[in-house]
């Protein structure tokens, strides 16, 4: 064990272990602006509308930060993911969570934090790291075969109850209305635990929801993107992508679920190089397979992705906080967050 590697361990936790937990390095979720971080730790390494990326010896570290709700504009309320966190009033620009992961990872016993067992547990992800979450303090520890190598650093049940976001008593009742429909035209789901419906034999279908239950995003997608979990879901050879017949079969359905309302602008190319067509309720994305120039009934289909959003010019800022599996892992058929969207999965297909 690198003994100074543990002293700063031990001394990140004893600076988190008080009730009203303290913050890292004076950078206090909710409270520090960037502009804070920035005097404070000086030019991150990696930089991004929504985070701020630090190397520092013997530690990374990872700064989150709120950005304008652009399924709800006027809507304050934000939070960390995954969703145990909870939503909190926060402005745009103010730090929501401090995420640092060790090089080398930490013996849990050496740590000794208090009420371990009681620690809310979340599922493994596909490194078999298990996230545990102390919501009194504020903290969640990423732990893979009895030893830490990540600490975030999030608001406090205790010490920001303040601003805490209330809970929408009518959100399980819109999310139920949605998922007697999803089960009417493509059956129950296949994976309670993330949510997933099948639309045809390879690929699958997850929904978002905002803290009110209401639908943000439909997201239509290979099954492989899920191997992490379902090893037989592994990409085969020759995959079938989606005819264009199938494509615009799904989108009829999916309008079922949440029109899209009427086409505002026909079809783009967005920052990210990506097709998108706007409409008045939604912003349709996918992604497509093959030769651009041959015609549009030979074209296949990678995915697609409907957002209903309420200013679609904002979209392409890409809502990102955490990364796509740990996005997967954290969220179940009745789980709720903010949607910040990574697409690093999609992005490799390309």
């Amino acid at each position: 064990m690198n003994r100074a590697l543990l002293i700063a361990a031990c001394l990140l936790l004893v600076a988190a272990n008080s009730t009203l937990a303290k913050p890292w390095r004076g950078i206090v979720p909710l409270h520090s602006t960037r502009d804070d971080v920035r005097k404070l730790l000086g030019k991150p390494t990696r930089q991004g509308d929504f985070y701020d990326d630090y190397e520092i010896p013997q530690y990374s570290v990872s700064i989150n930060y709120a950005t304008e709700n652009i399924f709800t504009p006027g809507d304050d309320c934000d939070g960390p993911a995954p969703y145990w966190w909870g939503d909190y009033h926060v402005s745009v620009g103010r730090v929501l969570s401090v995420e640092v992961s060790f090089d080398r990872e930490i013996p849990l016993a050496k740590l000794k934090i208090p009420d371990f067992k009681k620690l809310t547990r979340g599922e493994p992800d596909s490194t078999l790291s298990v996230d545990y979450f102390d919501r009194k303090r504020g903290l969640e520890y990423g732990i893979r075969d009895k030893r830490v190598h990540r600490i975030t650093y999030g608001p406090s049940a205790v010490a920001d109850a303040s601003l805490r976001c209330a809970p929408d008593p009518d959100a399980d009742a819109r999310e139920e209305r949605v998922d007697r429909m999803c089960n009417q035209l493509f059956g129950a789901m296949i994976d309670q635990r993330l949510g997933l419906y099948s639309v045809n034999p390879f690929y699958v279908l997850h929904l978002t929801f905002d803290r009110h239950g209401n639908v943000i995003g439909l997201h239509v997608e290979p099954k492989y993107y899920y191997d992490w979990v379902h090893i037989d879901w592994e990409e085969r050879d020759e995959f079938p992508h989606l005819s264009r017949l199938e494509y615009e079969r799904l989108l009829a359905q999916i309008d079922h679920i949440k029109p899209r309302g009427s086409l505002v602008q026909t079809v783009t190319t967005n920052s990210s190089g990506w097709l998108e067509e706007t409409y008045r309720e939604a912003v349709l994305e996918w992604d497509e397979v093959g030769n651009s120039s041959a015609p549009d009934a030979a074209k296949l289909v990678r995915w697609f992705t409907v957002f209903y959003v309420k200013r679609p010019a904002t979209l392409t800022t890409r809502w990102a906080a955490i990364t796509h599996n740990r996005l997967e892992t954290s969220h179940g058929s009745s789980a709720r967050y903010q949607a910040k969207v990574d697409c690093s999965r999609r992005a490799s297909d390309s």
